[in-house]
């Protein structure tokens, strides 16, 4: 079941997912804010503000 984040968060992709007009590959990381489905791990604050990927994708 899906569930709303509270503001941007950083997720790893889990599977192959199109995400704010980009394809996303297994492995890579996201700032997402909107509805979460089952495709994205959130990564814990202290692991997030080192995330390598500065990618932003809004519902």
């Amino acid at each position: 079941m899906a569930k709303k984040a509270t503001g941007p968060k950083w997720y790893v992709v889990k599977e192959l997912s199109y995400i704010g007009d980009r394809l996303y590959r297994p492995g890579e990381k996201v700032q997402y804010e909107g509805e979460v489905g089952a495709n994205l791990e959130e990564i814990p604050d202290s692991t997030a503000a080192t995330a390598a990927d500065d990618t932003v994708a809004t519902e």
